[in-house]
């Protein structure tokens, strides 16, 4: 087989991290998202959310998206999952096919640490979405409750933002703004302007029984 060029492996690998970094700001948006319909800004929103079955709706579609991107990231599986980050540090060993870009052996013990201590984390995620989300398992109902927190999804994210940087930094000398182009929590205003249109009708309602009632 004849032997890649260093310009030719520069491109795969780039071609390769921007993809694993579009799967990391997608899982991103969608915890940012799931985690304001869970806990919005206010009371009142809490409340309109509880009350809509339209967005609770949403708000369960939208986490399982979040979690279903973010297995693609953690991925144990050497055959599913194609832009995984457990397979991408891989090749990123001296004896990898990107090993001739010389990650250092410390960073990449470094890195596999990091996921070592939330394994738990990813096992769980990779089951919801596995026996639950993707798939319809005869037992899913023992995956449902797993114990898993948006402070673990977010530091799944957290992780998979300090490699990225890293290969960028490393191999072509750039850094990722990891902003999200979307979701700002402070400008997301769409349920607070329709708890607030919620609540005013509850108002004319109360009002128009309150007269019915004192004639």
């Amino acid at each position: 087989m004849k032997k890649q060029s260093s310009s030719a492996k520069k491109e795969q690998i780039k071609k390769e991290i921007w993809s694993i970094e579009q799967i990391a700001l997608e899982a991103k948006q969608c915890i940012a998202y799931s985690y304001y319909f869970y806990q919005p800004k206010t009371n009142d929103e809490t409340e309109y959310i509880n009350t809509s079955q339209h967005l609770r709706y949403l708000r369960i579609i939208i986490y399982k998206m979040a979690i279903i991107e973010l297995v693609k990231l953690f991925s144990f599986s050497k055959t599913n999952d194609k832009y995984n980050l457990i397979g991408f540090i891989r090749k990123l060993k001296h004896d990898g096919h990107y090993g001739n870009f010389q990650i250092s052996n410390e960073k990449i013990l470094e890195w596999e640490t990091l996921i070592s201590q939330n394994k738990s984390a990813i096992i769980c995620i990779t089951n919801l979405r596995d026996k639950v989300y993707a798939h319809t398992d005869s037992n899913k109902e023992r995956y449902l409750n797993g114990d898993i927190t948006f402070d673990q999804t977010n530091k799944l994210i957290e992780i998979a933002e300090s490699i990225i940087q890293e290969i960028y930094i490393k191999i072509f000398d750039s850094e990722v703004d990891f902003s999200s182009p979307i979701f700002d929590r402070d400008r997301f205003e769409i349920v607070e302007v329709l708890s607030r249109a919620w609540k005013d009708k509850l108002k004319v309602y109360d009002d128009y029984f309150e007269h019915r009632r004192n004639g």
